[in-house]
């Protein structure tokens, strides 16, 4: 009897985790405007899958041969569909005479409000890249202590990179953030991204590289904005006892925000999109997009042209470079060319900003 409701709850348990699992796979081409759910379903893969994998263990160790051998054949056959989120690094053909192009792409959050900004500094001082995107790059002119006059600030810019692409979307008379791209290489066209946002922005700039041009778009997608206490959702579902009402009404409160912010994603992401589409150079997109590997806006933007640096050349695993209240994701990320060779990838787990810093070497022809 009771070994019986064991198997049927094992077989149920089963059913349950790949019909989710479908449904995280589909957040990739179900706009969310359409069903919200395949969204949030995107955001659990990685536990999904890891319930899977327990329980194809389960099923192997009770000798259940047929449920075992379907489960490795679903995680098998979709590896393609899921290999961004957690990386199976596959690495690509070198040469000798191409040249190596370090970029890198942080949100540095207005320096943790200048709490961290000589640490921010000395690490982009150390790693050196030759192109640099950053999100939430801005100043305080204020005389409050702490505070980066905007010309100090460009001024230590200029020491490691003579050429720039700013875009201060949010500017309230003392103070002004948006996005930064910095380059060791001529800018020669700079452009911004047209898309319906109050606060958030793309931009690209046309990088000429010895021979070639190479189109950097630098974005920083639909914020979620949330609350502090929504923020604190997560951690609370670990640390805290909920009441069911409560329960109920902050997951609600969460879930209405993250599903307003990832359908205006959606469209912001179309106009990144296009914008790759109709590029008459190499591409590189980068920055935070706000959204993980497993959605429908992250898709949409690295489309069948592009490839992801970090599951190119990157770790073996899951990986993440939003480090905040118990949530642990990867939403930023760096895009290339399915042309250009990518030599390495990896997370910069520095506590600066909210964010970690993510840094690709690519290849690009010599000259």
């Amino acid at each position: 009897m009771i070994r019986g409701l064991v198997k049927l709850i094992a077989y149920t348990l089963t059913a349950v985790l790949l019909l989710l699992y479908g449904g995280a796979l589909l957040a990739t081409v179900v706009p969310p405007d359409k069903a919200i759910v395949f969204s949030f379903l995107g955001m659990a893969l990685p536990v999904v899958w890891l319930l899977l994998v327990i329980m194809l263990l389960f099923w192997l160790f009770n000798r259940k041969w047929g449920a075992a051998l379907m489960l490795a054949a679903v995680i098998g056959a979709s590896v393609p569909l899921w290999r961004n989120t957690i990386a199976i690094p596959t690495g690509s053909v070198l040469s000798l005479t191409d040249k190596p192009l370090k970029i890198m792409t942080y949100n540095v959050h207005l320096f943790n409000g200048y709490k961290h900004y000589d640490e921010i500094c000395a690490l982009i001082e150390r790693e050196s890249p030759d192109i640099l995107c950053l999100q939430e790059f801005g100043y305080f002119n204020r005389r409050a202590e702490g505070d980066v006059k905007e010309r100090e600030l460009l001024k230590r810019f200029r020491k490691m990179f003579p050429y720039r692409h700013l875009w201060y979307k949010n500017s309230k008379g003392t103070s002004s953030n948006g996005l930064a791209t910095f380059s060791k290489y001529p800018i020669v066209k700079k452009e911004n991204v047209a898309y319906d946002s109050k606060y958030n922005n793309s931009i690209y700039s046309d990088v000429k590289v010895g021979r070639d041009t190479l189109r950097v778009i630098n974005n920083h997608l639909e914020s979620n904005r949330l609350t502090g206490e929504q923020r604190r959702w997560a951690e609370n579902l670990i640390t805290e006892e909920f009441e069911t009402e409560e329960f109920i009404a902050s997951t609600k409160s969460v879930s209405i925000t993250l599903g307003e912010a990832t359908v205006r994603r959606a469209a912001q992401a179309a106009a990144v999109g296009q914008e790759v589409e109709r590029s008459p150079h190499e591409v590189v997109v980068c920055g935070d997009f706000n959204d993980v590997c497993q959605s429908y806006a992250y898709s949409r933007i690295k489309g069948t042209l592009l490839k992801d640096a970090y599951a190119e050349a990157g770790r073996w695993g899951y990986w993440w470079t939003y480090h905040e209240n118990m949530m642990y994701f990867p939403i930023d990320h760096i895009l290339v060319e399915k042309s250009l060779p990518v030599k390495e990838a990896y997370v910069i787990k520095e506590d600066f900003s909210d964010h970690y810093p993510l840094v690709t070497v690519i290849y690009m022809p010599e000259e």
